[in-house]
């Protein structure tokens, strides 16, 4: 079954993976990541988006965060182990 409601989460750069749906800090438009490349001895990291077929690549800070588009279900699950767990999310995603 495929997800068919998704929400917004803050994710920070250094977690984004190709293929994951973000908003535009600027304009709330989602882009998709098609690439990243961390910037060796460097706090940022360049990421590369496409929307409508134009791609853009821009230099990140790894801890910006960004609104990055999950399955409701995910982001409901995540806040159930935290709030009746006490679990904490440490790392996120294997890049």
């Amino acid at each position: 079954m495929s997800p068919d409601v998704w929400v917004p989460v803050p994710l920070r750069v250094r977690h984004l993976c190709r293929g994951d749906i973000f908003l535009s800090p600027k304009t709330d438009q989602p882009w998709m990541v098609a690439g990243r490349v961390d910037l060796v001895g460097k706090p940022e990291s360049a990421v590369t988006a496409v929307r409508a077929g134009v791609e853009h690549t821009a230099e990140l800070d790894l801890d910006e965060a960004l609104q990055v588009l999950v399955p409701v279900s995910e982001r409901d699950a995540l806040e159930l182990t935290r709030d009746e767990l006490g679990a904490r999310v440490v790392e996120r995603r294997a890049g």
